[in-house]
């Protein structure tokens, strides 16, 4: 599974057997979309693949998707390639339960990210994207690159990656 960085705040995430957009800011071809945006997707970044806008089940092309809707937020599980990784806006960091279970949690960021935040996992790499500006982690804990390849994730466990372009 590689996760990589389409603008500042979209990422696509691309299985074996699928591709997902997360936020898609121009039209682009994926099997799932995700709108984690607190507005609505434009009708015309997206062709009529599968959609996700909140919490629910869902699979396709060999790609499961569990969304758990909390408080206002939803934090998504998705298993593919016999990995599994976790969704979510920097607001719902508070509420990840089982964080150690998965391979990478990825995070949009919304809202000021510090050092704590490194304790939700000492298994799990943490993926950063949208407004990195407000990760505010200490550099020697943090790298840039416009995208991750989870086949390395043993040697990036318990590390922290932000997606930029920079």
């Amino acid at each position: 599974m590689e996760i990589s960085l389409l603008k500042k705040g979209s990422i696509k995430i691309k299985s074996k057997n699928a591709l997902l957009t997360v936020d898609p800011v121009e039209k682009n071809e994926a099997d799932i979309y995700f709108n984690m945006a607190p507005s609505p997707l434009a009708p015309n970044t997206y062709d009529p693949s599968l959609l996700i806008q909140g919490p629910g089940e869902y699979e396709v092309k060999g790609v499961s998707v569990h969304g758990k809707g909390i408080e206002k937020e939803v934090i998504y599980t998705i298993l593919a390639d016999s990995m599994k990784v976790m969704l979510l806006s920097s607001n719902a960091v508070n509420q990840v339960k089982d964080a150690d279970e998965v391979a990478a949690i990825i995070i949009k960021v919304e809202s000021e990210i510090k050092d704590s935040i490194l304790s939700l996992s000492s298994t799990s790499l943490l993926i950063f994207y949208g407004d990195t500006d407000l990760v505010k982690l200490s550099d020697d804990k943090v790298t840039k690159s416009t995208k991750v390849n989870l086949k390395k994730r043993e040697e990036l466990a318990g590390s922290a990656i932000i997606l930029s372009s920079d």
